[in-house]
């Protein structure tokens, strides 16, 4: 498969994005209006997310940003994902977008000629797993 583009996106409320991303989002409404506006084959090189938007919107948190990326995925074959990072400091938000990964595994691997890649922290890579 050839892209037409390759992008870096940053999701958070709060936290400054590294200069390596390309596209930032501090909500997940924003992350959602990108999505459905990819119109290309695109292979995100790499996404980080946060789990709470305290900030910006309380009701919407990383894992509704995964739901969001998963459901776009399955409704076109535009998107291909590299890596996937979380960035939070809650716990129980990191293992719930863990697990949602795991639980769909299957078909970031079908779109993906790489192993999917979750890590732990923005650019500590203190915690990575190769799925």
């Amino acid at each position: 498969m050839t892209y037409q583009s390759t992008v870096k996106i940053f999701i958070d409320d709060i936290r400054l994005p590294p200069e390596e991303y390309d596209v930032c989002f501090k909500k997940i409404s924003d992350f959602s209006e990108y999505l459905e506006n990819i119109t290309s084959i695109t292979m995100i090189d790499k996404i980080s997310l946060d789990y709470d938007f305290d900030y910006t919107d309380i009701t919407q948190t990383g894992y509704d940003g995964l739901v969001l990326l998963i459901d776009k995925i399955k409704k076109t074959d535009l998107i291909s994902v590299n890596k996937i990072q979380f960035h939070t400091s809650n716990n129980e938000g990191w293992k719930s977008m863990y697990e949602l990964v795991l639980k769909n595994l299957t078909l970031f691997n079908k779109v993906v000629d790489t192993p999917i890649l979750i890590e732990d922290g923005v650019e500590t890579k203190c915690c990575w797993r190769f799925l």
